[in-house]
């Protein structure tokens, strides 16, 4: 390959949002790192942002899923009763998480990640995507990550941040052009819904915020070398606050990874030759 067209990664990572769901990224990473495949650059939102972050600071995967459990991230309900952070804006103020955030990514700050990280936010106030890949990254995770209606809008530098996932559920465009080659790993299957379910305001602009997000963003997997969908996250909820589910969630990313094993060693040969 000519050095001129050589791009800045030769291995690129993509982790969607999905709420609870985004534990089945750490168990894609499990099985990647049992066959020496390791990105060199990292882009996540929402949940993928989490494990992303974490990953790309160079922390252990037990240790990222071991938090997930022990802070109870996904039980906004007890976080609302405990640490009463309701605001006219969210249920909770996500800078209430800062400290959780902080026992992992110690040394805040993107230049101190060992992979490349690019984190995904909405900037609400102008209408558009904004990518972070500098300054503090709890900060950026928080508005990354700040689920409409659950949370309320992360503000930095005065400007006021919501969910990456409102307009880029899966940001492959962020770091496709700079990567030999792209994994991408997206979490959010489309099931279908009880009547019964849909119950209530909230449930129905939510419901209606992850069925576009996931209409427009599925047809992208098309452009990852290759594309991890677990399926089987269908049988679970965005909200999953249980540690067995965690850990199942956890289980089915790494099992739908080992059907991509032939894939992931072709992969691994081609890396290796770059």
């Amino acid at each position: 390959m000519s050095t001129s067209n050589k791009k800045p990664y030769k291995l690129g990572l993509v982790l969607s949002g999905g709420g609870a769901k985004g534990l089945a990224h750490i168990g894609v990473l499990f099985y990647l790192k049992e066959l020496g495949i390791v990105p060199d650059a990292v882009a996540g939102t929402s949940a993928g942002s989490i494990v992303g972050s974490m990953y790309a600071y160079g922390t252990p995967l037990t240790e990222i899923q071991d938090f997930f459990i022990k802070t109870d991230l996904f039980n906004w309900k007890k976080r609302a009763f405990f640490k009463p952070h309701m605001t006219f804006k969210g249920i909770i103020n996500p800078i209430s998480l800062k400290d959780d955030f902080k026992t992992i990514l110690k040394e805040d700050d993107f230049e101190a990640c060992e992979k490349d990280l690019f984190v995904v936010a909405t900037d609400m106030q102008n209408a558009e995507e904004k990518v972070f890949s500098k300054g503090s990254i709890v900060d950026a995770v928080l508005a990354s990550s700040a689920y409409p209606f659950v949370f309320s809008p992360m503000e930095i530098d005065d400007i006021i941040y919501s969910d990456g996932g409102i307009l880029n559920h899966f940001p492959l465009d962020v770091i496709r052009n700079k990567c030999e080659k792209v994994i991408g790993v997206y979490v959010s299957p489309i099931r279908t819904y009880d009547k019964n379910e849909l119950n209530s305001v909230q449930k129905i602009a939510l419901r209606a915020l992850s069925l576009k997000g996931d209409k427009e963003e599925l047809h992208k997997l098309n452009d990852c070398d290759i594309a991890i969908f677990p399926q089987d996250l269908i049988n679970f909820n965005t909200f999953d606050t249980h540690p067995d589910k965690l850990s199942e969630i956890v289980d089915v990313g790494y099992e739908e990874t080992a059907k991509h094993h032939n894939a992931l060693l072709k992969l691994r040969e081609e890396l290796n030759k770059l």
